[in-house]
C-alpha cells in the first residue's frame, strides 16, 4: 500500500511552496504483528508478545544507566535531556529537566523505507462545521434576538483573521442581501465561536449568519470564502 499525503502551502518565503503531508494513517495491529513473527521465526506468539511489549521499558531503564542501545534494524536509543535551560555553564540543571531519548533509525529501516511508494490525495475539506449553534444567555432565543444577545457555535474549522477587514461573522438579512459584521467576538477558536449580535439589525427580520474567511492561519488561502450557518436567525420585533 502506498503512503498517502496531500501538499499543504507554506506561508512563509515570498515563492509559493507546498510540504507534503501524510494523512489516512492506521494504527497497525499489534497481534497481527506478532502472528506474523511468530509463524516466520517458529516462536510463541504469547511469550514472543510479552518480551517485544516488554523491550520499551528495558530499553528506557539502560538509557536510565547511560547506556545506548543499538536494535539491530530497528534504531539506536541514546540519553536525551529535555525541558532544560541554564543561566550559566556551571549552573545545575533545574528541577523541571525531563529524561528522554535521541532515536537514530536504523540503516536496514532507511533502506526498505525509501523505496515506498507514495501516492498524491486531495487536500482534506477545511469548510467549517457548525455541530451547535445556541443562544449564549439564559432567557434569549435565535428568533427573537436583540442586539448584545450571544450567540455560541460549536464546530471545526470555524478560525479566521481578526484583523482582515472582510472575514469574521456576518448577519446577512435574507430580505435585501445586506450584510453587517459583529465586532463583539469573545471565544475564537477553531472549534468554538461566541460573538454578540450587532447593532444596525432590523427589528423582526430573518438573517442568516455567515463566516467570512480565507482559512486558518497555517493555511491561508488566496480568495475569499463564505460559509452560511445552517440554522437562520431572526430578531426581535
Amino acid at each position: 500500500m502506498p503512503i498517502l499525503y496531500y501538499l499543504k502551502p507554506n506561508t512563509r518565503g515570498t515563492s509559493p511552496s507546498y510540504s507534503p503531508v501524510t494523512t489516512a494513517i492506521q494504527a497497525a495491529n499489534f497481534e497481527a504483528l506478532i502472528a506474523t513473527l511468530s509463524q516466520k521465526h517458529g516462536l510463541d506468539a504469547a511469550k514472543l508478545g510479552a518480551a517485544i511489549s516488554d523491550l520499551g521499558p528495558a530499553i528506557a531503564a539502560q538509557i536510565i544507566e547511560n547506556h545506548s542501545v543499538s536494535v539491530p534494524n530497528l534504531a539506536e536509543f541514546r540519553p536525551l535531556i529535555t525541558d532544560a535551560t541554564v543561566s550559566a555553564p556551571d549552573a545545575p540543571l533545574p528541577a523541571t529537566a525531563t529524561g528522554d531519548a535521541s532515536i537514530k533509525i536504523a540503516g536496514a529501516m532507511k533502506s526498505v523505507l525509501s523505496s515506498a511508494h507514495f501516492e498524491r490525495q486531495a487536500a482534506p475539506d477545511k469548510a467549517p462545521q457548525w455541530k451547535t449553534v445556541a443562544p449564549s444567555f439564559e432567557g434569549t432565543s435565535l428568533e427573537a434576538l436583540q442586539p448584545g444577545d450571544g450567540i455560541s457555535v460549536v464546530g471545526a474549522n470555524l478560525d479566521f483573521t481578526a484583523s482582515r477587514a472582510d472575514e469574521g461573522v456576518f448577519f446577512r438579512r435574507e430580505s435585501d442581501g445586506s450584510a453587517v459584521k459583529t465586532t463583539r467576538v469573545t471565544v475564537h477558536t477553531a472549534q468554538k465561536l461566541d460573538f454578540l449580535v450587532p447593532s444596525g439589525l432590523a427589528a423582526g427580520e430573518e438573517y442568516r449568519v455567515e463566516l467570512h474567511t480565507r482559512g486558518d492561519r497555517a493555511t491561508q488561502e488566496a480568495t475569499l470564502q463564505i460559509y452560511v450557518c445552517p440554522v437562520e436567525v431572526k430578531t426581535a420585533p
